[in-house]
């Protein structure tokens, strides 16, 4: 299988920036768009009455068509909590979850009042049937999710590929080459 990108990835955030909560960052391409954790903030004094901000998902429901997944990292508030409202907006597939933060985020679904079965469905936590089943989320990408067992307690990673970063990266490690080799020279020449 060709694991080649044909046009540019992008990689934004939509919250978590220079902020402590409301985690989400998206990897999109011309046809999809996965989500990678949805947070809430706590407001402080500035926000009296609220409980919650949210990310933006303005960006996410003009294109509504392109999502695919979401992937949470793990089962903290400031990576979860937005999960709910985002539901509420616009349509998600399927979650990918470690098992605690499926039940955390189940839970959050009974207390909205989203259906449960909505969350059963869209829920998958088993790290190899999450591997085997997005083979083809991005068209053309290779990517991994790992189980990362010595870090925190039940959580995932999800690592993106694509053969026009690689490009570059040879392309970096090429100059970087060549300009040592020039210093060598240089070296030599010197003594």
């Amino acid at each position: 299988m060709d694991k080649s990108i044909s046009m540019p990835v992008s990689v934004y955030a939509l919250g978590g920036l220079g902020e402590v909560g409301k985690n989400m960052y998206c990897i999109e391409n011309e046809e999809t768009i996965v989500i990678i954790d949805c947070g809430v903030r706590f407001p402080g004094v500035e926000f009296p009455g609220i409980d919650y901000v949210v990310p933006d998902f303005t960006h996410l429901k003009n294109n509504r068509n392109k999502v695919k997944a979401l992937f949470i990292t793990h089962g903290h508030e400031d990576h979860i909590g937005g999960i709910p409202f985002l539901v509420k907006s616009l349509n998600i597939p399927v979650i990918y979850a470690p098992r605690l933060a499926a039940a955390l985020i189940r839970n959050k679904f009974e207390e909205m009042l989203l259906q449960k079965k909505e969350a059963e469905e869209v829920m998958k936590t088993d790290c190899d049937a999450i591997k085997k089943e997005n083979e083809t989320i991005f068209n053309k990408c290779e990517y991994n999710n790992m189980e990362l067992k010595n870090k925190k307690i039940d959580n995932l990673q999800l690592v993106m590929k694509s053969q026009k970063l690689r490009d570059k990266i040879n392309n970096i490690k090429q100059i970087i080459k060549q300009f040592r080799e020039k210093i060598n020279k240089e070296d030599k020449k010197l003594k």
